[in-house]
């Protein structure tokens, strides 16, 4: 009873401060945010974080593996905005199975998409969680060949979309975007060629501030260009495009604001200086870019992950070089794509930078994953603190 008594003190203190916060606009220090918290998992063998989300309560959800090199589980972790460990979920049928990406609804299911081994091959994995962490269904699906789902989203009507790539016999090496209902039965799918099978490049972000419910945007690349497809929720292509940066790049993180401009993260190859760096673009819903920021940096940078405040900031996580070994990196943006300010996160040995998510107070989560004896789960909180609040007058009609 007394812990449950301070986890309804907890959110009551936390549905406050939202509610108090909705009465006023924050302005943040264009300094670096304190780190709060760093959670670290270790289940005795390899634990790798990849996927990042947070629900309206401010609780966050990582997935990604957990195992070994004779066997691999699904892993799902969730963590309350304090750090606290609420449950930890493996999903293991026997044969190895991966997850990559995460997503929570505005009712806390947690939606994972990764993949499979039939014994043969690999193929798409999709689960989803309730708020307590009970499996509510599970699907596979099979192509043919090795198949993976590692993005994933979910509209306000509940539908699931996912996007991956599939082996299809006779058609070669696919991207593969998937609509499913909220039972995950499949209601429709769509592919486009992705030719170079040597590089992931995945991405997905959900619009559903449209009229016909919502549109779905996927990135990936094209040849060496980065690539970008709009869906209808019903699966209906609006366009494809591609975007040309001078050089080799690829899209891995992609969101959406609510005026239907798109903001993806990736990395290029410098050819001038021989190195990766990241990069961060801004494009609207007809598909035109409207600016580009190359972030330029001493050694290999790559971006993985992005999102957005309701200030508009836009924030980028991913990996940094330092000379020695990696980094996670946290990168923080303007509206207009100017860097306000830059993190690395080094334990002392290798570290890496993939999901990021933000809760509605502005705190600021990566994972990823950091070698200690073997390969640890990472999870990190930087807490933006506000320097002044501009207080909203309030409408008493």
């Amino acid at each position: 009873m007394r812990e449950a008594l301070a986890a309804i003190k907890k959110t009551a203190a936390y549905s406050h401060l939202l509610f108090c916060f909705g009465l006023a606009t924050l302005i943040f220090s264009a300094e670096e945010p304190p780190l709060v918290w760093q959670k670290l998992y270790d289940s005795g063998f390899h634990d790798v974080a990849i996927g990042l989300d947070s629900d309206n309560s401010g609780n966050v959800y990582l997935t990604g593996q957990t195992g070994n090199d004779f066997n691999w589980d699904c892993l799902v972790i969730k963590y309350d905005y304090l750090g606290q460990t609420k449950w930890v979920k493996k999903y293991d049928t026997g044969r190895n199975e991966l997850g990559y990406a995460v997503v929570a609804d505005n009712q806390e299911h947690v939606y994972i998409a990764g993949q499979i081994f039939n014994g043969a091959n690999w193929d798409f994995l999709i689960l989803k969680y309730n708020s307590s962490g009970d499996l509510i269904w599970a699907k596979t699906y099979d192509w043919g060949g090795t198949d993976g789902a590692y993005a994933i989203g979910v509209d306000n009507a509940d539908n699931v979309y996912v996007f991956g790539q599939a082996v299809i016999p006779g058609l070669g090496l696919n991207y593969l975007t998937l609509g499913l209902d909220s039972q995950g039965n499949k209601r429709w799918q769509s592919i486009y060629p992705k030719g170079n099978p040597a590089f992931d490049s995945y991405g997905l972000a959900i619009d559903g501030q449209v009229d016909h419910g919502a549109d779905v945007y996927v990135c990936g690349y094209s040849g060496t260009d980065i690539l970008v497809i709009k869906y209808e929720a019903s699966g209906t292509k609006q366009w494809a495009k591609t975007y040309d940066l001078g050089s080799l790049e690829f899209a891995q993180g992609m969101t959406i604001d609510s005026e239907h401009n798109f903001y993806l993260t990736g990395m290029f190859y410098n050819s001038a200086a021989a190195k990766w760096n990241a990069f961060l673009m801004k494009g609207d819903g007809n598909g035109i870019a409207t600016w580009i920021t190359k972030v330029d940096s001493h050694h290999n940078e790559t971006g993985f992950d992005v999102a957005l405040d309701s200030k508009g900031a836009i924030y980028v996580s991913g990996t940094a070089n330092n000379g020695v070994d990696d980094d996670m990196l946290l990168i923080k943006f303007d509206p207009q794509g100017k860097s306000l300010w830059r993190i690395t996160y080094d334990t002392g040995s290798q570290n890496r930078g993939f999901g990021l998510t933000l809760d509605p107070l502005f705190n600021v989560f990566v994972t990823g994953y950091c070698l200690r004896r073997d390969y640890d789960c990472l999870t990190l909180l930087y807490k933006q603190i506000p320097i002044s609040i501009e207080k909203r007058p309030v409408d008493r009609r």
